[in-house]
C-alpha cells in the first residue's frame, strides 16, 4: 500500500496485491463432487483517511479482483492516534 499525506487531516492510499487464490468445495453429500482449484489472483484499489479531531477518523477502502475471479470489497473503520 502507498500512502500520500494531503495535509494534516486527510491521507489517501492506492494498494494491489498479487497471489494464490484457492478454491475448496467439500459437500458432503453423495452424488455431488469435491472441487479444488488454485487460480493466479491479483488485486487494486484506493481509500482515503480523515481525521475529525487529532485522536479520532474513519478510513475507508475500495478493492476490486483484476482476474478471473470476480470480487470487490469495500471496508470501513475508525482509526485511533
Amino acid at each position: 500500500m502507498v500512502s500520500m499525506p494531503d495535509g494534516w487531516e486527510r491521507v489517501s492510499s492506492v494498494s494491489g496485491g498479487l497471489g494464490l487464490i484457492q478454491t475448496m468445495i467439500r459437500s458432503g453429500v453423495n452424488g455431488i463432487d469435491d472441487a479444488n482449484k488454485k487460480d493466479f489472483g491479483s488485486n487494486l484499489g484506493g481509500g482515503a483517511m480523515g481525521f475529525f479531531n487529532d485522536h479520532v477518523g474513519l478510513r475507508g477502502d475500495v478493492n476490486f479482483d483484476l482476474g478471473s475471479f470476480d470480487f470487490w470489497r469495500a471496508p470501513v473503520g475508525v482509526v485511533l492516534r
